[in-house]
């Protein structure tokens, strides 16, 4: 057999699904045996995982994996460029410790989560103080219920542990730039890195699914070069049936595990004994007006804040323009004899609560009265906006302060925050006086036309019956049994004992004759 140079390897793609654990066998066990393979990579799912692993063990070939993955056990032939689950942990837990959060809640998507957040929900056993909601997030995506719920809770913080395909640095966030929200993130990807640069998806940003999988088959194919080529290593077929290794697949795990200082898409990549990544770097990520800012930098050695976030002091230095028109009591000029200027000349409740939001806030502002004089409405032939609403769109203002009407109209073009004051609207309605019941009210259940169905059948029925016991011979009998030579003989079935009869029938309640 030929030596095989790094230029003709191939890769085999196989998609895993967690139902799927005994085709994933077979499908490796089939390529095993008629070409061989050098490496596996994932799969990340479970069983189909633990399945592959124990082929590679048996088989002595690398297993190189990237998804997260607690230890459990000894893996001979197995690395993991994911960091582990409980490096994450420590991670979570000192920067909750760093921000002082006493009262959060903690959302996961599925059981694994659980055992990622594992030693974060240790963290009440150790600080008595500490107090958090534990929820699973629905799995129909419908979260609304469940925010109102912490928001009724009075919860303000909130720990959200997701798949890894959920990047923090991937998502949108222009929405909530200006929002006052926190957000707090962690990012492996080196944004600085050499490569990545050439490998950013157009239109999107790169994933950190995709740079792990980047960085372990980069990992791979520098050991496989450096340590195969020299030795003209081949890649023999294997059977899964019999007790045949590949000769060179312990060196070439073990050359893996003995990198050092060597830095890919995710930072620095080290091993441990186990295989596992024990070096590394999260970006600590922080929502600002410029987006998303690296505030510091988390290691196994512990939480370094480097940057500050300067949200607060950039808020501090700008000044609102607070559009309102004059109307009291919420706006109203003060009564006062000097002249007064700025905002100085208000006061009103839209004035003192304004006032109290740049003290929570930290922000100045200037009022300005609306020359409208109007909260706002839309031109129905250009689409343009007057008033208050006009002057927000037009960028003339940052804020309305009014009693503003929320309408539907207003809602699609403007935000509105919660509202600070209800106008408490009532309809009235006189109630029903009750009718005395109607002498035939007793027909309602059905319809008139039911009715006149029923009573022409129940007339017909009783003519049929009555032309019947006509007809036959068996309902003609001797008025007097004791006189049978009478010549004279009865019908009992007369017209009225035929509709007699019928009425009992329909009422089952019977009658003392029966037809013969």
């Amino acid at each position: 057999m030929a030596p095989v140079t790094a230029a003709a390897l191939l890769v085999f793609l196989l998609a895993a699904t967690p139902a799927a654990g005994y085709y994933n066998v077979t499908i490796v066990c089939a390529t095993l045996a008629e070409v061989g393979m050098a490496a596996i990579f994932g799969p990340g799912l479970e069983p189909a995982s633990g399945h592959i692993q124990a082929i590679c063990d048996a088989k002595a070939i690398p297993h190189i994996q990237t998804h997260p993955r607690d230890v459990g056990g000894r893996r001979q032939f197995s690395i993991n460029l994911h960091p582990q689950p409980a490096m994450l942990r420590r991670a979570f837990a000192e920067i909750l410790a760093k921000n002082h959060w006493e009262f959060f809640a903690v959302l996961y998507e599925d059981n694994t989560s659980l055992l990622r957040l594992q030693e974060l929900l240790q963290l009440a056993s150790f600080r008595p103080e500490l107090r958090m909601v534990v929820r699973q997030l629905p799995a129909d995506e419908h979260y609304r219920h469940l925010l109102r719920q912490l928001m009724h809770d009075e919860v303000r913080h909130v720990v959200l542990d997701c798949d890894i395909k959920s990047d923090l640095h991937t998502v949108n966030l222009v929405d909530f730039q200006y929002s006052g929200a926190n957000i707090t993130g962690l990012r492996l990807i080196n944004p600085r890195a050499q490569d990545i640069s050439g490998l950013q998806p157009r239109g999107r940003l790169l994933k950190t699914e995709e740079a792990l999988l980047y960085d372990s088959v980069m990992l791979f194919a520098e050991a496989f070069y450096d340590l195969m080529n020299p030795m003209e290593a081949t890649i023999p077929p294997l059977d899964c049936k019999k007790d045949n290794i590949w000769m060179h697949g312990d060196s070439l795990i073990n050359f893996m595990r003995r990198v050092e200082n060597r830095n890919g898409l995710t930072g620095r990549i080290e091993f441990d004994t186990e295989g596992q990544r024990s070096q590394f770097s999260l970006d600590l990520l922080e929502l600002s007006d410029s987006g998303l800012t690296e505030r510091g930098t988390w290691t196994p050695s512990g939480l370094n804040i480097s940057k500050r976030v300067a949200a607060a002091a950039k808020a501090g230095n700008r000044t609102l323009i607070v559009t309102t028109i004059l109307k009291a009591p919420y706006t109203m000029y003060k009564e006062t004899s000097t002249q007064q200027q700025g905002n100085d000349r208000f006061e009103g409740i839209c004035v003192d609560i304004i006032d109290e939001l740049a003290k929570e806030l930290n922000f100045n502002y200037s009022f300005r009265l609306n020359p409208d004089d109007t909260p706002g409405r839309e031109d129905p032939v250009t689409g343009k906006w007057n008033g208050m609403i006009g002057e927000l769109l037009d960028g003339k203002a940052q804020l309305a302060i009014t009693d503003l009407t929320i309408t539907k109209a207003r809602q699609e073009v403007v935000e509105f925050t919660m509202q600070w004051l209800s106008l408490g609207i009532g309809l009235l309605y006189t109630k029903p006086v009750k009718q005395p019941p109607n002498l035939f009210s007793f027909l309602s259940p059905l319809s008139l036309e039911v009715w006149i169905y029923i009573a022409l059948a129940y007339l017909g029925v009783s003519v049929l019956m009555f032309l019947l016991a006509r007809f036959t011979p068996f309902e003609w009998d001797h008025p007097h049994p004791c006189h049978l030579n009478q010549d004279m003989l009865e019908n009992q079935f007369n017209f009225l004992n035929a509709l007699w009869f019928c009425i009992g029938s329909l009422v089952q309640q019977g009658c003392d004759f029966l037809p013969k």
